[in-house]
């Protein structure tokens, strides 16, 4: 793919500003009326949460008020709308301010949203484009593949001047042909007005929320800061165009790491390549029913290390070496296709003349809607982290927490690291005496020690945290052997190469493609160096 227009990705995105001074005295009026009425709703809907908050909090003995006052949020973050339904889906990835239990029940807001009617996405794509959907596809889906929170994917085919336009909008690199199945998104009705509105009272709650001083640890105004650029990224369909172009460049040396191509883009509506391939959880599936190993099941267990091994490799790619980090990596998002032996490494065609059986993995990763991207500072903290995760020290990993934290320094108390050091030291019993460590557990029991501590990781760092800690168990299902220190070694190589030379640092990602469906012997991690 070609280099972008512009190498950065917009990431201090805002939600459209209303100035009531532009509006007339009687819109103004209108305004405030719509405010004071949506405020009332709202109130409404979440105000059972606080008569219940004593029974579930103070008095409940056995969880069950605690757990139907989790229940009780999701129905009412449900009930407010877009915004609020995906501040839920935020508040889902940040182990760091909510408990494990009601992260997990805020999980649920990830299932797919009601559809919109077939008429508005038709008249959407004709207002956008300018062309008829007749004149621009021979067969379009009326059916949504799937809805989601801010809009819904349909599939198309496109006709001669389908091709024709696209292949105009998208520049020389576009190669589209008639007939050529596609992907289009398009946002749910009234999305951006019903989120500007909220918004205006999201922030006012946030700003009284602030005068609490047992709320003051929470930082609400600069968490609200960044859930509006997480969330402004997937309302317009620019910006998520934009991060696919940014997405296929940095990965244009991979050939087994793909992502859909964008095509033409509006606010409103995007569309791009339609990627074939079977999710990754049908692998995953399939390994945890193998259980032990039996005979016939080694292909099959190979290609879920590869599988392991590749998606470890693009992740750790992108968080120390491209810093755009694809933020919403549940298996739905992983598309998985098995490709003939010619698109293998060298040493797998050679495997494959001598009668071995290899299969290999090409992973797509689709929408992007969700990404992040980290400082500087918090980049290099964030590698020394896990650094001094993988070797169970707990004393770095403290530092390099409060590295990221909002916390002043001379607020962290030495409990904190204390504390840090007995977990780490209890881990590092464990994989001293052979038993099993999960990398995601010793994440999620960090963060639960940071959240403990009322030290708020930043949000960017902390998305990445937890996307590593999805990974990870996704990787673990797959193959509990792959060790994460030897995939980060290959990406620090990338960085590396990269800085001295553009050209050295192509040669060195093409190499690691490889290294990264290539299966080897896993070293053992001395503990003691």
């Amino acid at each position: 793919p070609a280099r972008p227009n512009s190498r950065s990705v917009p990431d201090r995105l805002r939600v459209r500003e209303i100035q009531q001074s532009d509006l007339s005295w009687l819109e103004r009026v209108l305004f405030q009326f719509t405010m004071a009425g949506r405020a009332l709703w709202l109130l409404i809907i979440f105000s059972p949460l606080a008569f219940m908050a004593p029974l579930a909090f103070l008095l409940d003995d056995n969880g069950q008020w605690r757990k139907a006052w989790g229940v009780r949020l999701l129905k009412a973050l449900e009930a407010a709308g877009p915004a609020f339904m995906k501040w839920g889906q935020w508040a889902a990835a940040r182990p760091d301010i909510l408990p494990p239990d009601f992260c997990a029940i805020l999980e649920a807001l990830h299932q797919d949203a009601p559809a919109h009617a077939y008429g508005y996405t038709k008249r959407v794509l004709e207002e956008d484009m300018g062309h008829s959907l007749d004149e621009m596809f021979v067969h379009f889906d009326s059916v949504p593949l799937a809805s989601g929170t801010i809009g819904q994917v349909h599939a198309a085919s496109l006709s001669e001047r389908g091709a024709e336009v696209l292949n105009g909008a998208a520049g020389p690199a576009s190669t589209c042909k008639p007939g050529d199945k596609i992907a289009i998104k398009v946002r749910h009705p009234d999305v951006e007005e019903a989120i500007t509105y909220d918004f205006i009272i999201m922030k006012a709650m946030a700003r009284l929320a602030n005068l609490f001083p047992s709320l003051e640890w929470l930082h609400l105004d600069e968490m609200m800061w960044q859930f509006e650029t997480i969330l402004c990224g997937q309302v317009d369909f620019n910006v998520e165009s934009t991060k696919l172009e940014h997405f296929n460049y940095n990965f244009r040396m991979w050939k087994h790491i793909e992502f859909p191509k964008p095509l033409w883009s509006s606010s409103q509506a995007l569309i791009e390549s339609y990627e074939e391939g079977v999710s990754l959880q049908h692998y995953i599936n399939r390994g945890d029913a193998m259980g032990m190993l039996e005979e016939g099941q080694e292909e099959t267990a190979e290609l879920n290390k590869r599988l392991a091994k590749l998606g470890l490799t693009a992740v750790l790619k992108m968080m120390v070496v491209d810093n755009l980090i694809h933020a919403d990596l549940h298996p739905g998002n992983i598309l998985v296709r098995e490709l003939p032996i010619s698109d293998g490494t060298l040493y797998q065609r050679m495997q494959a003349l001598f009668g071995y059986k290899v299969t290999v993995p090409q992973v797509v990763l689709v929408d992007a809607g969700m990404t992040t991207n980290m400082q500087e500072g918090d980049s290099h903290n964030l590698v020394s982290f896990f650094k001094a995760l993988s070797i169970f020290n707990g004393h770095d990993m403290a530092e390099s927490m409060i590295g990221f934290s909002y916390i002043e320094p001379g607020q962290v108390q030495e409990t904190f690291v204390s504390k840090m050091d007995n977990l780490m030291a209890y881990y590092r019993g464990q994989a001293e005496s052979n038993s099993w460590v999960a990398f995601n557990e010793c994440l999620a029991t960090c963060m639960e020690c940071v959240r403990e501590s009322r030290m708020q990781i930043e949000g960017n760092v902390c998305t990445v945290i937890v996307t590593s800690m999805m990974l990870a168990e996704l990787q673990t299902r797959l193959d509990s052997d792959c060790h994460v220190m030897q995939v980060l070694n290959n990406a620090l190589l990338c960085k590396s190469a990269a800085i001295v030379s553009p050209l050295l640092g192509d040669l060195t990602e093409w190499y690691c493609n490889q290294e990264a469906i290539t299966l080897r012997p896993c070293q053992t991690l001395d503990l003691k160096e």
